[in-house]
């Protein structure tokens, strides 16, 4: 804080100061109950959506009237309608051409804010369901209109849903590889809306990751199940896992020669599998040379397409 009296600068001391900075808000405003799921606001078709508008009277006299129009959306089914609750006496109104529902707060005298803050609030809200049969992703929106008296229309923000369906959330890929002399055995859940997941071999709990790995010593069938849900869906899928034989392995994903990597040097070890090495007639591409080459030529025979 300074001071200059008579035009000179005099120093008077010095304060920080450090205080959250607020700002004003709309009072008005529309919610949807439930939001929906995700930031696509998913629900499902058969789904009872509150709508809930907010008014505030933030002028300074007293609102006489207070007027909400709100366009219920084409997907919505009109028949579902029903008021909930009302901060004041209103008179409902819908318009089944325009779809229009109209709350009239008739001689609400709403006080302002500047004089009765606590008072000067109201609000209106109503159920509806969506149409039933509505594809997957349409979306309904929604947006009210409020009049205090004869001002302009405040426009609320817009609501929206979209309409989603459950079915694949335990959906998941597998797969083997060969390390050394064991196996190892993946699986992972591919689909991408699944909060909670649970898995199951042969019906036990092993796991809630997104994937799991484990390592079988021998070859064998077992049941690996999944159960993933989100929070509008549930769903389990099962099947039964065979670990086969070293021909069925992908040479592309096994460290067969125990090195700790993964790359050409393992195909030696499939040719050997197959009664084949590099001291054998292996030269497929008839250039003198037994080497990476012939290996992958001889690979792209049995199937082992990765190492094109």
């Amino acid at each position: 804080v300074y001071g200059y009296p008579e035009g000179e600068q005099i120093a008077y001391g010095e304060e920080e100061l450090n205080m959250e900075i607020t700002c004003a808000y709309d009072p008005n405003d529309k919610l949807a109950f439930p939001a929906g799921y995700t930031d696509d606001h998913l629900i499902l078709n058969n789904t009872e959506i509150e709508y809930l508008v907010r008014f505030q009277n933030t002028g300074n006299a007293p609102a006489i009237d207070v007027i909400i129009r709100d366009t219920l959306d084409a997907n919505l089914d009109i028949s579902t309608f029903e008021l909930m609750a009302n901060s004041h006496s209103v008179i409902t109104n819908i318009d089944e051409v325009s779809r229009e529902v109209t709350f009239s707060f008739v001689d609400i005298q709403l006080p302002d804010s500047t004089c009765c803050e606590e008072d000067s609030h109201g609000l209106v809200s109503y159920i509806i369901r969506p149409l039933p049969g509505l594809d997957v992703g349409v979306e309904m929106n929604n947006t009210a209109h409020i009049f205090f008296d004869n001002n302009e229309a405040i426009v609320t923000n817009t609501t929206w849903h979209t309409i989603h369906e459950c079915g694949g959330e335990s959906a998941f890929s597998s797969g083997t590889s060969l390390i050394c002399d064991t196996w190892s055995v993946g699986f992972e859940s591919t689909y991408s809306l699944v909060d909670l997941v649970e898995w199951y071999v042969d019906f036990e709990p092993i796991g809630n990751e997104s994937s799991i790995f484990w390592e079988v010593s021998e070859v064998q069938s077992f049941d690996i199940s999944l159960t993933a849900e989100n929070q509008l869906c549930q769903e389990t899928t099962t099947i039964t896992f065979e670990v086969t034989d070293l021909e069925m392995v992908d040479p592309c994903t096994g460290d067969l020669n125990c090195d700790g990597y993964t790359d050409s040097a393992d195909l030696l070890v499939v040719l050997a599998d197959y009664g084949c090495t590099v001291e054998c007639d292996g030269d497929l591409t008839n250039d003198l040379v037994v080497n990476t080459l012939d290996l992958l030529l001889f690979l792209t025979d049995i199937g082992g397409s990765c190492w094109d």
